[in-house]
């Protein structure tokens, strides 16, 4: 059998730009989410349904914020923006 490879751990500064990097692609995914169902309004109609979405997103997106906010150099932060 060959060598167990181990696992080297980062450090919090590491993990400070993995999940800043990660919170970014979020929040900029949230707001194409957003931007997609703003522009569907004249094919759709406006409907309850947009409000909804568009809600869900942007709080999703103050959600990954905060978390950032609190969370910024731990493990916990990047194992739940995956």
């Amino acid at each position: 059998m060959g060598k167990l490879i181990k696992r080297k751990d980062i450090t919090p500064e590491q993990y400070k730009r993995a999940n800043f990097t990660m919170l970014s692609i979020l929040v900029v995914s949230y707001l194409v989410f957003i931007v997609t169902e703003i522009i569907n309004i004249g094919k759709t109609g406006l409907n309850t349904g947009v409000f909804v979405r568009c809600a869900v997103y942007g709080v999703a997106a103050l959600a990954s914020i905060i978390m950032y906010i609190l969370m910024t150099k731990s493990k916990k932060c990047m194992i739940l923006f995956a």
